[in-house]
């Protein structure tokens, strides 16, 4: 990661609206999605019922839950079991509430701000090791400083949250893979904060047109 003091402000409100909306709020008033608790058992007996087999199902995460992950390294596993993801759910629950009273202490959410710009993971090489923050990423991915990004390239970033961009060619398969997740990046998540996050009908216009450029494939 490369230290970003000025967060981009659409990067921000983005990455607040796909992955914590409800936080300060009555449903997560300290780091823990009430909503996205109560849809665990829900989602629990919809994926085992799909499985043929208990799995345990996802819950919304909050910004303090996935930099608990960042943190103390324990990042979600394709090969986690049920009793594992339990563990770890348990313990972000545990460590959110902390993580957030510490980042916006005195109601000054600047702090919590800088950590979600500076230490989410973002993207991933292949056979090396993922970019951390808005800032490292910008420069590897657009070739330009995270200050200089435009609306569309922050909401692209902040999409890419837990669907990180692929940066390296490699087999035909993987190709498949970075260009779908690309496209689903850019054509879905970014779209959608441009339709919810920005007012100004010229505006919207302009980062839509931004976002099916940018469609086309990863830089």
């Amino acid at each position: 990661s490369i230290p970003v003091r000025d967060v981009p402000e659409y990067y921000w409100r983005c990455l607040v609206y796909h992955e914590d909306r409800h936080i300060g709020g009555i449903l997560n008033p300290f780091g823990i999605d009430l909503i996205g608790v109560l849809k665990i058992p829900y989602s629990t007996l919809k994926r085992s019922v799909a499985l043929g087999r208990p799995s345990f199902g996802v819950g919304g995460s909050t910004l303090p839950m996935q930099l608990s992950r960042v943190i103390y390294k324990t990042p979600p596993r394709s090969d986690e079991g049920t009793f594992e993801k339990l563990r770890r759910k348990f313990s972000e629950w545990w460590l959110a509430p902390v993580i957030y009273q510490a980042l916006t202490e005195g109601g000054d959410n600047t702090p919590l701000k800088a950590w979600a710009a500076n230490h989410l993971w973002l993207a991933q090489r292949t056979g090396g090791s993922p970019l951390h923050g808005v800032e490292v990423t910008s420069r590897i991915v657009f070739g330009k400083e995270a200050k200089d990004l435009s609306i569309a390239e922050q909401f692209v970033l902040a999409s890419a949250i837990n669907k990180p961009i692929i940066l390296l060619e490699g087999s035909e398969r993987l190709n498949e893979v970075r260009l779908d997740r690309w496209r689903y990046i850019a054509e879905v998540r970014a779209r959608t904060c441009a339709e919810k996050l920005i007012d100004d009908a010229e505006g919207q216009k302009q980062v839509l047109f931004d976002l099916v450029k940018l469609a086309g494939g990863p830089p």
